[in-house]
């Protein structure tokens, strides 16, 4: 996300890096929960100009929540709880209501 050229503001761009890490199961689901903050940070960010893409960063972080273990479970609720303290698209909110009735 560094690289010249990159732009935080384009779709593409952003699909493109924030998909291809959560597609990086290692890193993504890390022990420490460094990549569920990364992927809320993302959500919350694109929010703020396409509230679209910030919906499809959430369906991409929330939809193995049933499946994982009880660990990671509980570092992904925490960050939900961060997502809905935000200011987010209603899809999101409603997605993630969703995700906390699974629990």
């Amino acid at each position: 996300m560094k690289a010249e050229g990159f732009d935080p503001k384009n779709p593409n761009h952003i699909r493109a890096t924030v998909g291809a890490y959560a597609q990086n199961l290692a890193r993504f689901h890390d022990p420490s929960g460094d990549g569920y903050r990364f992927l809320t940070d993302q959500i919350i960010a694109t929010a703020q100009y396409n509230p679209s893409l910030s919906f499809n960063l959430a369906k991409l972080t929330f939809i193995d929540f049933e499946k994982l273990p009880e660990k990671q479970k509980k570092l992904l609720a925490a960050e939900s709880k961060r997502l809905l303290s935000s200011d987010l698209p209603p899809e999101v909110y409603e997605l993630l209501n969703r995700v906390a009735a699974a629990k």
